[in-house]
């Protein structure tokens, strides 16, 4: 990509950005030129990244102006390269992933965040994959399925280790039913394979033709350009075959100019409050107006948020859009409470949609904690300041961070000290605060742990105030977060 990624030897530039876009600016200019004389129209398309960190590096909405459309690569979301199973290709987040960035690592996400920054949606063409991605030494977990697990690297494939062709995993599932046990995340709307005999416990996600289908309804709904594969060997061999993904999103996409209305659900967060109840609304939209009326069950499910732990009532029923409507709600109740905790999240999921097919299934309820937490016991002489370099009154510096709680610290940490200067930039830690001279600094997420009487670094530019000619720091305490 632009900017980053490939090989090691690559010149990687942030003008590099910018320069992307004159080079398709300068392709359409040459193309449009040939099609003056020869009458043709020249296609200009890109491969494009899934992932919102490659999206920064890309003007999406200047390089549209020049482009066909976008084959986004909405796949490799997940794969052995990470520690933790997860689907290839998920149309929506399901909140039981303990991975932080899948709210933003899947299909929806990625479509709607072109869109918001300014493609048009008839220039998108939704990828999907026509092969796994394959884990082994996967533990089966709470649910035996092993979805969510942590695995011990890449599992067996077709032609290498962690990917596994879709024909070749489909007759697996077909002809061994028994050890390839077949899953689908209703939430996710993908299927997945936990085979626990075979290689110390084997897990794919995968596409299927369910998946595909609910895919085809996203892009119909939301009026996408269409749909690509990678890559096509991977497909069982005749595209006739009823088991053929290219072919079933061929049929489908052609047949689908005149879809369903799709049902979409809207995510809420709502404070808890420190008494009695408020409610949780939650909004079901029509993609289109229906002259027919439509209906859609509803629940709730528990998630870290339950009712065993009074945290919401449950509830369930029935929605129906009466013709000509396209907007509907539903309440859920939210019982208050003052003990601090973490936020928790519980979900409304949508079934048996009448009429109407479902384009986002569930909802997630995010109740956020509003009760302060007791301070956590602080201890000094936490922190030590090196400069690095200097041009006055600017200067770089690293501190090191000294765990002097006397326990370890195992989900972030909190550094507090007095300063001669102001900090203009900081890089592996973040700023809470910073009142007179005195600064609050906190670890990020992937460096919170640290062993009790251990330390680690983090880096900083800043500007000595006040006359001071050599930077220093003072009162340093550490804390649990």
């Amino acid at each position: 990509y632009p900017v980053g990624g490939g090989l090691d030897s690559n010149k990687n530039r942030p003008e590099d950005k910018h320069n992307y876009t004159l080079l398709l600016q300068t392709i359409r200019t040459a193309f449009d030129a040939q099609e003056a004389i020869t009458g043709k129209h020249y296609l200009l398309t890109v491969a494009s990244p899934a992932g919102y960190d490659k999206m920064t590096n890309f003007e999406l909405a200047d390089m549209s102006k020049s482009l066909d459309w976008f084959n986004v690569m909405s796949y490799d979301y997940h794969g052995a390269w990470e520690t933790q199973t997860g689907h290839n290709a998920p149309l929506y987040v399901n909140p039981a992933s303990q991975n932080a960035i899948d709210t933003q690592y899947n299909i929806d996400y990625t479509m709607q965040a072109y869109v918001a920054a300014g493609v048009p949606k008839s220039k998108m063409v939704m990828g999907a994959p026509l092969y796994g991605r394959s884990w082994q030494g996967v533990a089966p977990g709470p649910n035996g399925d092993g979805l969510f697990q942590k695995g011990a690297g890449a599992g067996a494939g077709t032609w290498e280790n962690g990917m596994i062709d879709y024909s070749d995993l489909l007759n697996k599932v077909q002809t061994q039913p028994s050890t390839y046990k077949l899953y689908r995340d209703n939430v996710s709307q993908v299927p997945y394979v936990y085979a626990p005999t075979v290689g110390g416990g084997w897990f794919s996600s995968f596409e299927d033709k369910t998946s595909l289908g609910k895919k085809v309804d996203y892009i119909m709904a939301n009026d996408y350009g269409g749909m690509m594969f990678w890559e096509l060997d991977g497909d069982v061999r005749n595209s006739n075959s009823p088991d053929s993904l290219v072919g079933y999103a061929a049929t489908q996409l052609k047949s689908a100019q005149s879809t369903l209305p799709g049902i979409s659900s809207t995510d809420v967060s709502i404070n808890e409050g420190n008494s009695g109840t408020s409610l949780a609304t939650v909004t079901l939209s029509l993609s289109k107006v229906s002259t027919t009326p439509i209906s859609v069950s509803y629940g709730t499910f528990d998630g870290t948020a339950t009712i065993a732990g009074n945290d919401y009532k449950a509830t369930s029923g029935t929605v129906t859009f009466a013709p000509g409507e396209t907007s509907k709600t539903v309440n859920v109740t939210i019982n208050g409470d003052t003990v601090n905790e973490s936020d928790e999240t519980f979900q409304l999921r949508l079934s048996n949609a009448a009429n109407a097919t479902l384009l986002k299934s569930s909802s997630t309820i995010t109740i956020k904690n509003d009760d302060a937490p007791a301070a956590p016991p602080a201890s000094s002489g936490a922190a030590v300041l090196a400069v690095t370099g200097t041009w006055l009154p600017g200067f770089g510096g690293e501190i090191t961070v000294k765990n002097t709680t006397g326990a370890a610290i195992t989900s972030g940490w909190v550094l507090e000290f007095d300063s001669n200067f102001d900090i203009t930039s900081i890089w592996n830690a973040e700023i809470v605060s910073h009142v007179g001279t005195r600064y609050t600094v906190k670890s990020l997420s992937w460096n919170g742990s640290l062993a009790n009487g251990s330390t680690l670094k983090f880096g900083l530019n800043g500007t000595l105030t006040g006359g001071a000619t050599s930077p220093l720091i003072s009162g340093s305490t550490i804390r649990k977060a």
